[in-house]
């Protein structure tokens, strides 16, 4: 494997690392907002559906990775 593939490969396993603190801010902050009363709706944000995208795509994210250091 070339070094620049070798760049793109760490700058992409980087993602996952970036996506758990995002998800657990975005945990915490919908937690914070339900018990300290400003949503009231009982309906999710919309950037829930962003989220539940991320985390789908992460997910396949991580398994391409995984077979991609398998094979390596």
């Amino acid at each position: 494997m070339n070094k620049p593939i070798k760049i793109i490969l760490g700058i992409a396993t980087l993602w996952p690392i970036l996506y758990f603190f995002l998800f657990f801010a975005f945990v915490f902050s919908q937690i914070f907002f339900i018990f300290s009363g400003v949503d009231q709706s009982g309906e999710p944000s919309s950037f829930f559906f962003v989220i539940f995208a991320l985390h789908a795509l992460t997910i396949f994210w991580i398994i391409g990775l995984l077979v991609i250091y398998i094979v390596n």
